[in-house]
């Protein structure tokens, strides 16, 4: 299960978005895929970060869907479906 806590222990606090209406707009994607809504929405800034949060997703059992750029999407590939996802939002590294 994804833990806020870890998970801002490896990107900081700051980075580790909950809010219910920013992870809505994740649920669905201009292909009209019907999705759920991820539990986290976690910004990295280097490899290091990525790499503990796909050692956790392993550990832990989440799932992860990365994305690099803003909406919108448009084939459904960033529509989470299953419960206990974690959107990795890759857009903010260099």
């Amino acid at each position: 299960m994804a833990d806020k806590t870890v998970l801002s222990g490896i990107v900081g606090a700051a980075h580790v978005l909950s809010d219910k209406e920013v992870l809505a707009e994740f649920a669905t994607d201009s292909s009209f895929d019907a999705g759920i809504s991820p539990v986290l929405l976690v910004k990295p800034h280097c490899l290091d970060e990525i790499r503990e949060i796909l050692i956790a997703a392993n550990r832990d059992k989440f799932s992860i869907i990365p994305i690099s750029s803003g909406g919108p999407h448009h084939h459904g590939d960033t529509v989470p479906i299953t419960e206990d996802t974690v959107m990795v939002d890759l857009s903010e590294m260099k």
